[in-house]
Formats: structure tokens, C-alpha cells, sequence
């Protein structure tokens, strides 16, 4: 599954499509692979990493004035700085956290408010410049089963690469 999204994903953007038509179609990709419920991409300017544009699916707009809020003015682990400071391309609030998310005040004061567990937070850099920004939910009892929490599996752990690395493809671990 993981080559057949990678593959997916860079076909699709190859095609050109405008950036929101872009991110629509890669939530519905990536919603299997990766099980959230809830998402959004960032488009990004490249000298300042300032967010641009945004496209969500599944959110409810009222938890964005307090995001950008707590991605400026928080200490959070999971602000796009600090993934970035930390050298990874993504970052989820329980990885960063040592399995306790509730360490995270982006967790206690935004997420848990919402009614999501998880969440998973993508840089999308190139070279020196920050071109855009993912954040994938997990919702309540949704992670149960053969599912896997959302920042987790053979894609993602990929994600967890210092930033500069090239993700390489394999038949998973």
C-alpha cells in the first residue's frame, strides 16, 4: 500500500492541478493509508514558512483561531518549528510526548476540546525553504482494532527521518 500512495501521490502532483484541488485529492489518498477523520494542507510561503492557504476536510472551523494561536505562541512539540528544529519532516503529538499526550497544551486545549486523540503533523520543506504544512486528527475510538494511531506505520516512520534524508521505498518493516 505504501509504494501504491507514494506512487499515487506523485502522479498527482505531477498532473498540476491547482494547490486546493491538490490537497482535496491527496486527504481522500492519504485518509486510507494514513485512518484520520479529520485534516488539513497548508500552502506555504518558502522565504518565511508563513502559511498561506489553507484546505481542510473533516474540521470544524471553529478550532482554527486557537491552532494558529498555539503554532505561534506555544512551546508545543509539535509546532512546525519545532519539528523542523528537531531535524524530522513529521512529528505526532504522542511520539513527541513519550505516549502521554496530554503533556501537550496543543493536545489539552485544542484537540482534546475537538474530540480528536491524535494528530499528526507534516513539514513539507525543500531545501531551505518551508512550501507547505499537513495536519492529520484521530477522533475518539477510532483507534482501536487492526487500525493503526495516526503518526504510525511504515509511511510515517519515514517521516521520522532527519530532515534532508531522501525517503526510500521498501516492501515495509
Amino acid at each position: 500500500m505504501e509504494r501504491k500512495i507514494l506512487g499515487e501521490t506523485a502522479d498527482r502532483s505531477a498532473a498540476g492541478p491547482p494547490v486546493a484541488e491538490l490537497f482535496r485529492e491527496l486527504t481522500g489518498l492519504l485518509r486510507t493509508g494514513l485512518g484520520f477523520d479529520g485534516g488539513c494542507f497548508h500552502g506555504a510561503d518558502p522565504a518565511t514558512g508563513f502559511l498561506i492557504s489553507t484546505v481542510s476536510e473533516g474540521l470544524d472551523a471553529q478550532g482554527f483561531e486557537q491552532a494558529a494561536f498555539l503554532e505561534f505562541w506555544s512551546a508545543d512539540g509539535t509546532r512546525s518549528v519545532a519539528i523542523r528544529e528537531s531535524g524530522l519532516l513529521a512529528q505526532g503529538v504522542v511520539r513527541a510526548n513519550h505516549g502521554r499526550p496530554e503533556r501537550s497544551v496543543r493536545c489539552r486545549e485544542l484537540l482534546t476540546e475537538l474530540g480528536y486523540v491524535a494528530e499528526l503533523r507534516v513539514n513539507c520543506d525543500v531545501q531551505d525553504g518551508r512550501w507547505g504544512a499537513a495536519a492529520f486528527m484521530r477522533e475518539r475510538g477510532q483507534g482501536g482494532g487492526r487500525r493503526r494511531p495516526a503518526g504510525r506505520g511504515p509511511v510515517l516512520d519515514r517521516g521520522q527521518r532527519p530532515a534532508g534524508q531522501p525517503l526510500e521505498l521498501s516492501s515495509g518493516r
